[in-house]
């Protein structure tokens, strides 16, 4: 994989949009919701946008998730 370097230009625009839309109160309320949902077995990811989606990426929590909805 190439190493990401500082983004210029057009790259730079698209990730401060995105950056910009992320919603940390959104990120709490679902945070307590999956932990609600699954117990807190499955943890609490660091805050902000990386943590929540280092939380979510290997899949066990989603699966947790998952399973604790349907059975």
């Amino acid at each position: 994989m190439a190493n990401k370097g500082p983004a210029y230009g057009m790259s730079r625009d698209v990730q401060s949009k995105i950056e910009k839309k992320y919603d940390d109160e959104l990120e709490d309320r679902l945070v307590e919701w999956i932990v609600a949902q699954c117990g807190s077995s499955v943890g609490r990811p660091d805050r902000g946008r990386l943590g929540f989606q280092v939380w979510l990426k290997n899949g066990i929590v989603l699966s947790q998730l998952v399973n604790s909805l349907y059975p």
